[in-house]
């Protein structure tokens, strides 16, 4: 379940980054790199971590349930 949150609170900090960057690069604002570059690069990055964190996860888990089997 906490995946789930942060997975979606890390999808929604990108949306609103990419939706505030648009809006300060049509009114000029000097931000707008900080908004389009930066902040999406550390949501992804957040994204990719708990992908990863998730791959370790279910492997062990696979992992742990084969060795199991093999018991009985």
């Amino acid at each position: 379940m906490r995946n789930l949150v942060v997975a979606f609170i890390l999808g929604s900090s990108l949306a609103m980054s990419f939706f505030t960057g648009e809006e300060a690069l049509r009114n000029g604002d000097r931000a707008w790199p900080l908004w389009l570059i930066v902040f999406p690069l550390v949501s992804l990055g957040g994204l990719v971590a708990l992908l990863l964190e998730h791959r370790k996860k279910t492997k062990r888990r696979c992992d742990g349930d084969e060795g199991q089997s093999a018991l009985r």
